[in-house]
């Protein structure tokens, strides 16, 4: 079954009768801080969803292409490895992350690595 958080203030100002709410009917009453830091935790596994994700997607392509080198006109994808690098620069990027990228062979600055496969090529 599903659960419901509430809040007694908050039900109260939408209207909500309270005494028919119960547990069993799957409503939780939560005091502020609670509902805030289940908010908050809620936002939190959705992150990691949306990460785990896109590392998968991230895999597959290094998988197709041979390289991590996403474009940023690849569809959902070039976003998001984008906004890595963003973050990355402005370090903003949690470590743990940085790492994982890392251990898959994410390139952090792809035209500085595009410029020296393509110099190393003019020497040969």
């Amino acid at each position: 079954p599903s659960i419901h958080c509430f809040n007694y203030a908050v039900a109260m100002m939408l209207g909500l009768d309270f005494n028919k709410m119960t547990e069993e009917q799957g409503f939780l009453w939560l005091e502020r801080e609670e509902l805030v830091d289940a908010a908050a935790a809620a936002r939190a596994r959705a992150s990691q969803r949306q990460w785990d994700d896109s590392i998968d997607q991230l895999l597959a392509f290094k998988e197709e292409h041979g390289h991590c080198r996403v474009p940023v006109s690849f569809p959902g994808l070039g976003r998001w490895v984008h906004r890595q690098r963003v973050l990355f620069r402005k370090g903003k990027l949690n470590e743990d992350r940085k790492q994982q990228l890392e251990a898959i062979g994410f390139v952090w600055a792809p035209f500085d690595e595009q410029w020296s496969l393509m110099f190393d090529q003019l020497l040969d």
